[in-house]
């Protein structure tokens, strides 16, 4: 935890259950004020037979990476959805195991966008960025529903993207 207190961009890529209490109790305290970019790769999913799984409040943030900053409440932060669509065990040094699909999407705030995008092309992947935070909901993983597999689809067929792993 200190290491990553240090680190001007900090990864969340743990159970999305678990990363509240990591993020208020564990680093939240260390980086406190201190103009850091949190990369949050983590996804609300429905609910799972092991218990995982809850979703998203229905009375908050309709977006994992919008109740991380709700709960944070540090202005100072800059915050960055990637990676969302990719199974972790696919994010190989190499680059894409199906190079034939490299596009990963990127939502957030600019500063941490922009230092994303550049890990995002040195990990031999290519970066689609789709807006600011206010387009999380639309591209964060969670609820599998038609309008993310036609959208998905429509973009691949008129864009030419090719995201990596994704509905």
């Amino acid at each position: 935890v200190s290491d990553a207190a240090k680190a001007d961009l900090i990864v969340l890529s743990t159970v999305y259950e678990q990363t509240a209490s990591i993020l208020t109790d564990v680093i939240g305290p260390k980086i406190k004020n201190q103009n850091k970019m949190i990369l949050d790769m983590t996804n609300p999913f429905m609910k799972r037979p092991d218990g995982y799984g809850g979703g998203l409040p229905k009375d908050g943030p309709q977006a994992g990476i919008l109740v991380h900053k709700q709960l944070l409440n540090d202005p100072t932060i800059s915050w960055v959805g990637a990676y969302k669509h990719v199974l972790w065990t696919l994010i190989l040094p190499e680059g894409p195991k199906n190079p034939s699909r490299p596009d990963i999407e990127v939502f957030g705030d600019e500063r941490a966008v922009n230092a994303v995008v550049e890990l995002i092309y040195r990990h031999g992947w290519r970066p689609i960025v789709r807006g600011n935070l206010e387009v999380a909901p639309d591209y964060e993983g969670g609820k599998v529903s038609f309008g993310k597999i036609f959208g998905n689809m429509g973009r691949e067929i008129t864009k030419g993207e090719k995201l990596s792993v994704g509905w």
